[in-house]
């Protein structure tokens, strides 16, 4: 895991979330690169870097964040990135428990929340 990838993000009240399927939908990883791409390919920054987090809405009705934040920039390996990005929901799944134990809080839907810092 790229250690420059794993960053908290810094206290921030500017975001904007990308509503997005379950985070077990099986282009789920695919389609957060792409739109990280297009975010980072898009900003009119020469430096640009994003923090990024990715939340989840539980059939309960609980948000409940996947992992912690992770910092993007034009550099970003994407291949390092997809990697991270299946670790830290599987590492969720793991702590979810059993498919028993875990089936009133199945996941509903998810949400990129987007911090921009350059």
């Amino acid at each position: 895991m790229c250690a420059l990838l794993i960053k908290l993000y810094p206290p921030s009240l500017n975001y904007y979330g990308i509503p997005m399927v379950s985070i077990y939908s099986s282009d789920f990883v695919e389609t957060v690169i792409q739109n990280i791409k297009t975010i980072i390919n898009s900003s009119n920054h020469e430096s640009p870097y994003f923090n990024f987090i990715i939340e989840v809405l539980l059939n309960s009705g609980q948000v409940r964040t996947v992992g912690q934040g992770f910092i993007v920039e034009r550099t970003t390996n994407f291949e390092e990135l997809t990697h991270q990005i299946t670790s830290l929901i599987e590492a969720f799944e793991t702590q979810s428990g059993t498919p028993e134990e875990r089936q009133p809080e199945a996941v509903v839907s998810s949400l990129i929340k987007v911090f921009e810092n350059g």
